[in-house]
């Protein structure tokens, strides 16, 4: 299987297709739609990534990366607290009072209070109350990651019509073909319509 790992040689419609969906298979020489999917190639997602925003110079490529960042801040604040209150709804013995506190301290330091000095039943009802809290969280993700295919539609919107604003725009006799072209030799036509 022949992986496209680099703007000069993935076409056009395949990003385009990876934009519209997300989805890494597109990067696959041999993929067009129909065939079982792989595993993400996050290497070569990541690689073309970089090399199309160095290519068009894009300082929105900085916002996207921001985003990334921001969505796996909010997945690890996720899990690490749900994993302290999945911790703490064991209980602690009376010898194991410092822990307890220390597991308060951690989730403070996440943004959820705790009452330090509190019953059993008043830590079940805290824990209930902080685990409601944390799928504010994930609501976050999913807005963010909305944000982010949202983003890439824009990118993407109507290829055909910038193909055909490409080949009247430079005056060409033949109309763009998308699966011909690479994605490196798009981001130049766009630079020279730009020119003009």
């Amino acid at each position: 299987m022949t992986i496209y790992d680099d703007i000069e040689i993935l076409p056009l419609y395949n990003w385009d297709k990876y934009l519209s969906t997300k989805d890494t298979n597109w990067f696959r020489k041999d993929f067009d739609g129909r065939q079982p999917k792989e595993e993400p190639f996050i290497q070569e997602e990541e690689k073309i990534l970089e090399q199309y925003f160095n290519a068009i110079n894009d300082r929105s490529f900085t916002i996207k990366l921001q985003k990334w960042a921001k969505i796996n801040n909010l997945m690890t604040k996720y899990n690490v607290v749900n994993a302290l209150l999945d911790r703490f709804s064991m209980g602690f013995a009376d010898i194991q009072l410092e822990m307890r506190m220390e597991f308060i301290k951690q989730l403070k330091l996440h943004g959820f209070k705790m009452s330090e000095i509190n019953t059993e039943e008043g830590d079940i009802e805290d824990i209930i109350r902080i685990r409601r809290e944390v799928e504010g969280i994930k609501t976050k993700i999913k807005l963010l990651e909305n944000e982010l295919k949202e983003d890439g539609k824009k990118e993407s919107v109507s290829l055909q019509r910038q193909l055909q604003i490409a080949t009247l725009g430079l005056g060409y006799s033949y109309r763009l073909n998308p699966k011909e072209i690479s994605l490196a030799e798009w981001v130049e036509i766009c630079k020279m319509l730009e020119e003009k």
